[in-house]
């Protein structure tokens, strides 16, 4: 008689690891179901439905407008993302939380404690180009009359440690992170972000209003003052295997940064109102999709080299539709699109639309 598959599972568990393959188990289960459901909205609004500061192009040739253009449509991943690299990015957010906790007790955090009562991150929108950006931190450094921004990554141990050794190396191999964090500077310079707060005569620390002094614990003397909005920041990298051992890199507030990314979303946000696909960034190049912009793009396979190469022009017509209902049946195109311009103005942006199609 052959055994039963309780009992079976019974003397698999004998036979290794118990806790391991659970916890390998759990990860799948959730990514899967991630994978197939809507994507939360993690700062308040759907996360879909606007261009996000961490791809905002400045000048770069290396962001594309195609890539972003579908990404308003909501199109799922390939496939759930693997285990490793979820846990990669809980460490990196339990981290920056960990970081938040200490800004807030030694009373320089000016945004959004989301360690606290805040659960979503202080954000910046720049309704015209349908911007958004939520950075990790805005601090008030001892002794300054402007704030500053922080961005936060966690990388190898080896790689800050080469940062820390070959620093001018840096803008070339990061240059992603720092137009993202150009650009928080960029949103928060020109909102502007300016807050009022208390500031502790002795201590220099912020005093939240009804508070006491994060720093003597007690109700101290302190000045009340409108602080300037930040024109520079700190990318800072955190080691995964020694958080404490960090790179850091400052950058400035970059006008023509800002410009000429406006001038791109503008463009591409354009092609969406008239619902066209943008051209291929390496259009007229030889290997356009091996480029550095193609080379790895999820989207690639999927449905962007097919609509390209069966000259298909207009989002309504993409493979987009097929290949997200395969994956998520209750996807709909139009329900989407809706929801991008329901949020930038409904009314205006819809008229914009049918006069741009028509």
């Amino acid at each position: 008689m052959g055994l039963s598959r309780a009992a079976l599972w019974a003397l698999l568990a004998d036979a290794g690891p118990v806790v391991a393959p659970i916890l390998m188990s759990a990860y799948e289960l959730e990514l899967e179901r991630e994978w197939r459901e809507e994507v939360q909205a993690p700062h308040g609004q759907p996360w879909f439905t606007s261009f996000h500061a961490s791809s905002f192009p400045g000048d770069s040739d290396e962001v594309c407008g195609r890539r972003l253009v579908y990404g308003l449509l909501d199109p799922p991943a390939p496939g759930p993302r693997k285990p490793f690299l979820q846990a990669w990015f809980e460490h990196g957010s339990n981290l920056e939380h960990d970081w938040i906790k200490h800004f807030t007790s030694y009373g320089v955090l000016l945004t959004a404690n989301v360690t606290a009562d805040d659960d979503i991150q202080t954000g910046f929108e720049d309704e015209e180009h349908w911007l958004t950006g939520s950075c990790d931190a805005i601090i008030l450094p001892r002794g300054w009359s402007k704030s500053h921004v922080v961005e936060v990554k966690t990388t190898s141990h080896e790689k800050v440690l080469a940062m820390l050794a070959d620093t001018p190396s840096f803008p070339r191999d990061h240059g992603k992170y720092l137009r993202q964090l150009k650009t928080y500077i960029g949103l928060a310079h020109e909102l502007p972000f300016a807050p009022t707060v208390n500031i502790c005569d002795e201590s220099g620390a912020i005093v939240p209003f009804g508070c006491d002094c994060p720093i003597h614990r007690k109700q101290c003397a302190f000045t009340t003052t409108t602080l300037l909005p930040p024109d520079d920041g700190t990318l800072i990298y955190s080691s995964r295997e020694e958080s404490l051992t960090v790179a850091s890199f400052r950058a400035q507030y970059d006008r023509i940064h800002m410009e000429r990314g406006r001038e791109r979303l503008a463009e591409w946000r354009d092609y969406f109102l008239r619902d066209e696909i943008p051209p291929h960034p390496c259009e007229g190049r030889a290997k356009k999709w091996t480029s550095t912009t193609c080379q790895y793009c999820p989207l690639k396979a999927a449905f962007c080299k097919a609509d390209y190469t069966g000259n298909v022009t207009k989002l309504s017509e993409s493979g987009i539709s097929d290949y997200a209902q395969a994956i998520r049946p209750d996807w709909n195109l139009d329900e989407k699109r809706a929801a991008v311009l329901q949020r930038w103005n409904p009314t205006e942006e819809d008229q914009r639309a049918e006069e741009m199609v028509a």
